[in-house]
């Protein structure tokens, strides 16, 4: 979470909208009715707030257990349930090699989209491929492929699918996997 934080601090100067800190939050399964509301309720300036005070807000209010785990428990816990809890923050890297983004952003989105409609708004997925760092490359290309009708709406597999085609890496950047929305355009046969 903590490399996620510093590329919205790089490029967002710390401050997200309540969108961003929905994306963030779910990345991490951390994705409650509470932590919406603490997003909605918080003070904003143009609709975005400071990312540093948003998490502190979190913590204090729903997740004051994070900070540690009772030792009573933790001695019942097998160890390699201890140590997934500790590793618990390399689930999902904003860092690493593309092939490596690319997954991780695919996880991202499916984790993100709870109701598993295979849409997410178009600011939305922007916002994760520059956390991602995947932002640079046949952006505009791959928006224009997949948003049919013009509704600020992105079949998230589809534009995976059409920005991996697009990449000039000869590696594989793997397979993109999520629900699959129909397509407004009939298919030719």
């Amino acid at each position: 979470m903590k490399e996620a934080f510093s590329v919205i601090e790089k490029e967002y100067n710390g401050n997200i909208s309540a969108d961003e800190a929905d994306i963030l939050i779910s990345m991490f399964k951390l994705n409650t009715a509470k932590a919406r509301e603490i997003a909605a309720n918080i003070e904003k300036t143009n609709n975005r707030f400071n990312y540093l005070n948003y998490v502190r807000e979190l913590q204090r209010t729903k997740y004051k257990y994070l900070e540690s785990v009772p030792s009573s428990l933790e001695k019942c816990l097998p160890q390699d349930v201890i140590n997934a809890g500790k590793a618990q923050e390399k689930l999902i890297s904003v860092k690493g090699d593309a092939r490596t983004r690319f997954i991780n952003l695919n996880l991202a989105l499916l984790a993100y989209d709870i109701e598993e409609t295979g849409l997410i708004k178009k600011e939305s997925l922007h916002f994760m491929l520059k956390l991602f760092g995947l932002h640079n490359n046949h952006i505009r290309y791959a928006f224009g492929r997949c948003d049919h009708n013009e509704n600020k709406k992105i079949a998230y597999v589809e534009f995976l699918d059409i920005l991996k085609d697009v990449q000039e890496s000869e590696e594989d950047l793997g397979s993109s996997i999520g629900p699959c929305p129909r397509s407004p355009f009939p298919t030719s046969k």
